[in-house]
């Protein structure tokens, strides 16, 4: 939605690699206590989970906004 906006200049790309972790925080977030309410342990498949889901919305910016989170 915002793509053209946050690949435009580099603070933006930064502020896309921000946004982007910001995404992993709450999919983990999400993911843990959804999981932990299920009573399913949670483990490190939540974190990959996550932070696949992260890299690939921030790879659809721009491929810095990856390395900046």
């Amino acid at each position: 939605m915002y793509r053209g906006k946050l690949a435009s200049s580099e603070l933006f790309t930064i502020l896309g690699g921000f946004i982007s972790s910001l995404l992993f925080l709450v999919l983990l977030t999400f993911i843990g206590n959804f999981q932990e309410t299920n009573g399913i342990r949670t483990g490190w498949g939540a974190v990959i989970l996550a932070e696949a889901v992260a890299l690939i919305a921030a790879s659809t910016v721009h491929r810095v906004c990856i390395t900046t989170w």
